[in-house]
C-alpha cells in the first residue's frame, strides 16, 4: 500500500516522544567526586538512584543513549498515545504500589479496565477466550475433557527432580500437553518472547519451583491468590495490570525530576571502570568531552550482555558468563485505526500458540485496555513478531515485516479492508533476557564479584525478573544493599 507507506515515513518524524529526558546541552564536569555512580538509565537504574537520593545520597547516573528510560518511551500521534517498548506491567509486589503512591499525580498509575483479565487464543484459525478466573480456565473451549482432566490431576502431583528442567517439561509434566500447547506456549511468547523448551523453571519462575518443591500444589495455591484479590477495591490487590495514564514514558520522566537534571548524564560513550582504593574511577566521553568520575560505590544496571566491556578487570571466566545469557529479538509493529471496523475487542489482546503456524506472536489490545490511547470510536494496537519462536524476522525490511502484518492481521481481526491511519515500527535486539539454564552460572558468577569487589553492585533484567514490577523490586534492592 504505497499511499500507506508514504503516510507512515512522513508520521514518524512528527511524534511527540515522551521519558525523551536528553540534556543534550547539559554542561558536563571534567572531574567530580560521588557517594554512588548508577552506570544505565533505564527503570532499574533510575529507581535506585531516586531511593538513594530520597536519603541524601550523592549519585549520579550515567546514560549511554541520548535519553532515560531505557527501552521504555512514550508517543502521541494524531491522536494516539501508544509505547515504544513495554506498555503494560503485571504488579506482583508491594513495592511498585509503594513507589506509585510515593509519586503520587506526576505519575498516576493506571490499572487495566476489568475485562482485561481474559484474552484471545488462536486455535485450529479461531479464536477462543482464556479467562483468568477458576471459572475462565474451567469453561474455556481451549482445552478438551481430557485436558481439563488431567489439570485436576496436578492437585496430586510430586516433585519433580532435574533442578534444571525446562518450563514446557514442567507444565507438560503437571498439567499436561494441551495446557502447555494452548495457554502456557502463547503466554510465554506475549510476556517473554520466549520458548518455554529453552526456559529453565527454577530461575525464570523461581515461586512455582518452590511451590513443587514443598509438595505443594501449584493449582490450588493460584485459587487461593484468586480468592484472595480485593474485587471491590482492585488498586489494592496485586495481581493485575497497570500502566501509566499517559503512557509509560511519563514513568522515567517523574523519577528524573527527583533525581535532578544534574545528576544524570545521558550520550556518555564509552566508559572505562577500574577499581581504586576505596571505591572505582569511571573514565569516559560525553558529546566529545572527557570526564572523570570517582565513587565509593558502583552499580550496574545494564543488559548483560554489556556488562564484560565495562568491567575488563573482571576474570576471563566471569566476564564470558554475562555473554552465555540469550536475548530475545522483537519487532513491534502499533497500528492506529481512527474507525474501528474489525471485531469486538474484548480482553488484554490475542495470542498466538507456534502451534498455529503464524508468524505472528500476539496482538495487545491496547486501546481496549486503558482508557484514551485512541480517539473515539477507535482502536490501538500493538502486533510483535520474532521473539525465540521467529528471531530471523528481526531481519526483515519494514517493507516485508508491513506485508506480513497486512496478510495476517484482517483476517485475524475481522477487518476487511486494511488501511491504519496511523503506523509505527520499531525494533529490539535484545528486547527480553530468556531465563535458561545458563542463568543459574551466570547468577552466581554476579554473587562471586560483588564478594570480592566491595562497592560493587550488579542488577539489570537479567536478574530478578523482566517484568516492570520486578525492575523496580530490584531498584529498591539495590538501594537497601547500598545503604546497608
Amino acid at each position: 500500500n504505497k499511499n500507506l507507506w508514504k503516510n507512515w515515513h512522513h508520521n514518524r518524524y512528527s511524534l511527540l516522544l515522551l521519558g525523551n529526558y536528553s540534556m543534550k546541552n547539559q554542561h558536563t564536569p571534567h572531574h567530580f567526586l560521588v557517594d554512588t555512580v548508577v552506570v544505565g538509565g533505564g527503570l532499574t537504574g533510575l529507581v535506585t538512584a531516586y531511593l538513594l537520593r530520597k536519603t541524601g545520597e550523592n549519585v549520579i547516573v550515567l546514560e549511554r543513549d541520548e535519553s532515560i528510560g531505557g527501552v521504555i518511551r512514550t508517543a502521541q500521534e494524531d491522536g494516539f498515545t501508544y509505547d515504544l517498548g513495554p506498555s503494560t506491567g503485571f504488579i506482583t509486589n508491594q513495592e511498585t504500589m509503594e513507589l506509585f503512591a510515593e509519586l503520587g499525580m506526576e505519575c498516576p498509575i493506571e490499572n487495566a479496565l476489568p475485562h482485561s483479565r481474559k484474552c484471545l487464543v488462536l486455535k485450529n484459525g479461531r479464536w477462543r477466550y482464556l479467562g483468568f478466573s477458576l471459572w475462565g480456565i474451567i469453561s474455556t473451549t481451549l482445552l478438551g475433557i481430557k485436558d481439563k482432566l488431567a489439570l485436576l490431576g496436578e492437585l496430586k502431583q510430586t516433585p519433580g527432580h532435574n533442578s534444571y528442567e525446562s518450563f514446557a517439561s514442567f507444565v507438560e509434566r503437571r498439567f499436561g500437553k494441551g495446557v502447555l500447547d494452548y495457554i502456557v506456549n502463547p503466554l510465554m511468547g506475549y510476556m517473554y518472547a520466549g520458548d518455554p523448551n529453552q526456559i529453565c523453571t527454577r530461575f525464570m519462575f523461581p515461586k512455582l519451583y518452590a511451590l513443587e518443591q514443598q509438595g505443594k500444589s501449584i493449582l490450588r495455591s493460584y485459587v487461593r491468590q484468586l480468592f484472595g484479590r480485593d474485587e471491590v477495591n482492585p488498586e489494592n490487590s496485586l495481581l493485575r495490570f497497570f500502566s501509566v495514564k499517559g503512557g509509560v514514558g511519563r514513568l522515567p520522566l517523574a523519577l528524573a525530576e527527583h533525581i535532578g537534571e544534574g545528576n544524570i548524564f545521558c550520550n556518555c560513550d564509552p566508559l572505562h571502570v577500574n577499581p581504586i582504593e576505596g571505591g572505582y574511577e569511571i573514565m569516559g566521553q560525553r558529546n566529545g568531552d572527557a570526564f572523570l568520575v570517582k565513587c565509593n560505590r558502583l552499580v550496574m544496571t545494564i543488559g548483560s550482555h554489556a556488562v564484560p566491556a565495562l568491567l575488563p578487570f573482571l576474570s576471563r571466566s566471569d566476564r564470558e558468563a554475562f555473554l552465555t545469557m540469550p536475548y530475545a529479538p522483537i519487532v513491534q509493529v502499533t497500528l492506529g485505526f481512527k474507525h474501528w471496523r474489525g471485531m469486538k475487542l474484548e480482553g488484554f489482546g490475542a495470542l498466538v500458540p507456534e502451534a498455529e503456524n503464524v508468524p505472528l506472536l500476539s496482538i495487545l489490545f491496547q486501546s481496549a485496555l486503558f482508557k484514551s490511547r485512541a480517539p473515539h470510536g477507535g482502536a490501538l494496537f500493538s502486533v510483535y513478531l520474532g521473539g525465540m519462536r521467529n528471531p530471523e524476522l528481526f531481519d526483515l525490511s519494514d517493507e516485508q515485516i508491513m506485508a506480513l502484518v497486512e496478510t495476517h492481521f484482517p483476517p485475524l481481526m475481522g477487518v476487511r479492508s486494511f488501511k491504519p491511519d496511523m503506523v509505527n515500527i520499531i525494533r529490539h535486539k535484545k528486547a527480553i533476557p530468556q531465563y535458561t539454564q545458563s542463568h543459574g552460572i551466570c547468577d552466581e558468577v554476579v554473587q562471586s564479584i560483588e564478594k570480592v569487589h566491595s562497592g560493587l553492585f550488579i542488577g539489570g533484567n537479567g536478574f530478578g525478573g523482566t517484568n516492570l514490577a520486578d525492575r523496580i523490586a530490584q531498584g529498591f534492592e539495590l538501594a537497601a544493599k547500598i545503604k546497608k
